[in-house]
């Protein structure tokens, strides 16, 4: 019996066996003029929407990563409704955090904020 090669079923992988390039090389190549494009404008965007405070956008992220806590607490509730099986049931909620730690975080981001915007007024 002979071994046959496997079939090879994507379009992509389709073109990179007809090109004979590894697969990293053709998505560098497809990727590097986006980043090379985004590469001065992202920087100098994320400084002035941070008022060029390390501060300031540090409270930004405490504000998102509160925000992200806040809504997968919502679907972790939500799958845990959905689960019937109560072995399961029990263990997603042994591992459930409570709503508030999101939101506290998010608080804590706006008064970080709110503390260092009050100090540049005071500077400036």
């Amino acid at each position: 019996m002979k071994s046959r090669k496997p079939e090879i079923g994507s379009a992509l992988d389709k073109y990179l066996e007809s090109k004979k390039e590894p697969k990293l090389a053709v998505v560098k190549a497809a990727i590097t003029p986006v980043i090379d494009a985004l590469e001065p404008i992202v920087p100098q965007t994320i400084k002035r929407w941070s008022l060029h405070s390390l501060t300031v956008g540090w409270g930004y992220v405490k504000i998102l990563v509160g925000l992200v806590l806040i809504s997968f607490h919502e679907i972790w509730k939500m799958f845990s409704d959905l689960v019937t099986d109560d072995g399961v049931k029990i263990a997603m909620d042994r591992m459930n955090f409570p709503a508030y730690v999101g939101l506290g975080l998010a608080i804590i981001g706006c008064l970080t904020i709110a503390s260092r915007l009050r100090s540049l007024k005071v500077e400036g």
